[in-house]
């Protein structure tokens, strides 16, 4: 079964910026660091601050990527598997579509820069 391209091109931008020293907060709120845990439902990653957010202090926050527990899951397995099983998981659309918009807005506010992809 092949990969979905926006999957794989997401993945790959976030594992790039984490080697290039962009690693994003995500085992605790980026603000006042209460501890994420896979039990929550939704989770809220901030590009400005650079990680996940509690819902208390995402409110605050006006740029921030709603994540699933699912799309959080793959965050967490993006930035810390090894690098021989990066694409060995497969997430429904949904997340897929999260995942690429958090890579997207990411890449861009780190890079500082908007890159488009040109597509084959």
């Amino acid at each position: 079964m092949d990969k979905d391209l926006e999957l794989v091109y997401s993945i790959f931008k976030i594992r790039l910026l984490a080697l290039l020293g962009f690693v994003p907060k995500i085992d605790a709120c980026s603000i006042c660091d209460k501890k994420m845990t896979e039990d929550m439902d939704k989770f809220y990653f901030s590009i400005k601050d650079d990680g996940i957010k509690c819902a208390d202090c995402a409110k605050l926050d006006k740029g921030i990527v709603h994540l699933n527990k699912t799309s959080f899951l793959a965050l967490i397995y993006i930035l810390s598997c090894d690098a021989k099983k990066l694409y060995s998981f497969e997430v429904p659309e949904d997340s897929i579509a999260e995942i690429s918009l958090l890579s997207r807005l990411y890449t861009n506010q780190k890079l500082e820069k908007e890159y488009e992809v040109n597509k084959i």
